[in-house]
């Protein structure tokens, strides 16, 4: 589940600035939207949507700063 659960989380990683496909990454992991939403909450630490927002704060300020 876990392997599922990464490969689900590297689609977002090929692309963070670009739209999330939620159901795409809850094909990956062989899950319903809704299950991979709670438990990528309970394994980051965060929502999906906030994970997002701060990876993305993060690359900005990278292209910024460097």
């Amino acid at each position: 589940m876990l392997d599922r659960l990464n490969e689900a989380s590297e689609f977002v990683e090929e692309d963070p600035g670009g739209a999330v496909d939620v159901a795409a990454m809850a094909r990956i992991a062989l899950t319903s939207e809704h299950h991979l939403r709670r438990t990528f909450a309970v394994l980051a630490g965060m929502g999906l949507s906030e994970y997002l927002r701060r990876r993305r704060l993060t690359l900005a300020g990278a292209e910024l700063g460097g």
